[in-house]
């Protein structure tokens, strides 16, 4: 007989089955994770996020990247228990790079190029002009989508992104 226990079996590999198993494993309804989001990601509409929102992230894999911020997906991973690693399925081998380091790497690849900053933002196809002062609104203005092209321009690993935020959360709680 198949277990309908979620925690007895491994994470599945795609992002939207992962979002959904660890909503499941944390005991989380549709509406009760809905509710949390909103909660949490400071909502006033509870449009904002819906069940209909939540069907989607577990139902699309390119969800989670193209439409939510490393610091909207850390705070899904903390409703779940977990880290954002853990979520995106990341082995936690990438060195963390920090806010104002991506905000240094910015300047210096400008600076390499001989770009101005907004000659970079026409590159990476995200203004980054209106999210980097202070640096964290990196992680919170751009999508992980966004985030990984960045990355891709700065020759740096995205995943660093990530390990960072998971490595500080002990630290303090993030907005």
């Amino acid at each position: 007989m198949k277990s309908s226990n979620p925690q007895k079996s491994d994470p599945p590999a795609t992002y939207a089955a992962r979002f959904r198993y660890y909503r499941e494993r944390a005991g989380l309804s549709e509406a009760q994770m809905a509710a949390e989001v909103s909660k949490r990601f400071g909502y006033t509409d509870p449009r904002s996020f819906t069940i209909y929102t939540l069907g989607d992230l577990e139902a699309y894999d390119d969800e989670l990247f193209t439409l939510y911020s490393p610091r909207e997906i850390w705070h899904f991973s903390r409703i779940f228990g977990i880290n954002a690693q853990e979520l995106l399925n990341l082995d936690g081998s990438a060195a963390p790079v920090t806010a104002p380091e991506l905000v240094q790497l910015i300047k210096k690849e400008c600076a390499t190029r001989n770009l101005s900053l907004e000659q970079f933002e026409d590159v990476v196809g995200w203004r980054l002009s209106v999210c980097m002062n202070p640096p964290e609104l990196l992680l919170q203005e751009m999508t992980l989508d966004g985030m990984t092209w960045l990355c891709q321009e700065l020759h740096i690993d995205w995943r660093g992104v990530i390990t960072d935020m998971d490595s500080s959360a002990s630290s303090k709680d993030r907005l």
